[in-house]
């Protein structure tokens, strides 16, 4: 077990019972208040038969554990595979981040202590910095789009602009195929809310279309336009459909 291990899958048996549980770190929040409260979503998440992992209870009651300065968390082990990309995959986890936003936009409470993110020019600036630093393939790759990317982000934050009316809530915030898990073709949990922040509920869809309606453009073995968009409007109509309130895509 190394130092930069931050998860471990372990079995154990209690009263003649097994069960098998995923023990993490908590790496980007470290208030164990923030974290707690969080948590205890989960409990209306599995009311409302919204697919995630069963949280293990403490002890004392609680839903994480302080190891010095680390913050961990237990939670049923969910087996199967990640998102395939099938129409009928897509549809199904279309309709579980509308319940999952749904859930979060109901519980207000669980915004204690997360303060409302959102980005600027200079953060982007700041990103290509870096890049400076890294891998020089990599590097060469990125900043010879350097111009392009800005540009596109330029007229992003001014369209942006445009809109006085912003839907900030609780996002999931990293929501891609390696956070979903499938069995025999149907969603048993979302997973990984280790990057939850209180943010433009459009950053989640609009990183959940990129990243699902690729993958789905992957299954098809199709980059045409004709598959993007018959993926998006599979992904946008089951969306606008459950929601009850979105922003103007």
């Amino acid at each position: 077990m190394g130092k930069l291990q931050q998860q471990f899958r372990v079995v154990y048996s209690k009263n003649g019972k097994t069960r098998e549980v995923l023990i993490r770190k908590n790496i980007r929040i470290k208030n164990a208040e923030i974290i707690e409260n969080i948590h205890q979503n989960f409990f209306f998440f599995v009311f409302s038969w919204i697919k995630v992992p069963q949280f293990v209870v403490t002890k004392d009651k609680s839903l994480s554990a302080l190891d010095g300065e680390s913050i961990w968390t237990a939670l049923d082990f969910v087996d199967g595979e990640h998102f395939s990309g099938s129409p009928d995959e897509l549809s199904q986890i279309a309709t579980e981040i509308a319940k999952i936003h749904k859930a979060f936009r109901e519980h207000k409470e669980t915004y204690l202590g997360l303060s409302a993110f959102t980005w600027e020019m200079e953060d982007l600036v700041f990103v290509f910095e870096i890049m400076k630093k890294i891998d020089a393939d990599l590097q060469e790759i990125l900043l010879s789009k350097e111009k392009t990317i800005k540009e596109i982000a330029s007229r992003t934050l001014s369209e942006r602009k445009k809109h006085t009316k912003k839907n900030f809530q609780i996002i999931h915030n990293d929501l891609h195929p390696h956070n979903t898990i499938f069995k025999d073709g149907k969603l048993s949990a979302v997973i990984d809310f280790d990057n939850v922040r209180y943010a433009e509920l459009l950053i989640d869809l609009g990183q959940a279309i990129h990243r699902f309606v690729r993958q789905y453009m992957v299954f098809n073995k199709s980059h045409s336009q004709d598959y993007l968009n018959k993926g998006v409007d599979i992904f946008l109509k089951i969306i606008r459909r459950l929601a009850k309130s979105l922003p103007a895509i």
